[in-house]
């Protein structure tokens, strides 16, 4: 009667340790994914997509059109009609700074600007840009 309780105790294990690899997988996968959410979460946070923006806004030889849109359905938005717009950041950089300050602060409008969500990063974090329709010199600078 001993050998068909080895056997029991056998299948046992097997199951056992079965369970413990899906269990193993299961956790490496949620911690890989809380790993990334964690990464994504700081490398595109609002106030770091803001950075980006701002420094885009201040370098004319930097091409901003990837943070930059327009309300303007006759008006592209091309390094050529951003140059003005950089040039005057660039001149103007306590413009720049308020803006930008302000942004992060949680206003989304400033001047002619206002931040919109345009779409997502790596699938899971939303991706915002400057939008303004006036993308003249100093066009959101605001008195």
């Amino acid at each position: 009667m001993n050998p068909p309780e080895k056997r029991a105790s056998r299948t046992g294990r097997k199951k056992s340790k079965k369970q413990q690899r899906i269990i193993a997988t299961v956790a490496l996968a949620m911690l890989a994914f809380a790993g990334y959410y964690l990464w994504g979460s700081s490398q595109y946070s609002k106030d770091q997509q803001v950075d980006w923006i701002m420094a885009a806004l201040v370098s004319p030889d930097e091409d901003a059109t990837r943070y930059i849109v327009t309300d303007s359905a006759t008006l592209a938005v091309n390094h050529e009609n951003l140059a003005p717009l950089q040039k005057f950041y660039k001149e103007h950089q306590t413009a720049a700074n308020r803006m930008g300050q302000n942004f992060k602060a949680g206003d989304n409008k400033y001047g002619d600007f206002r931040f919109v969500q345009s779409g997502h990063y790596a699938g899971t974090f939303s991706e915002i840009q400057a939008a303004g329709q006036d993308l003249s010199a100093g066009g959101g600078d605001q008195p």
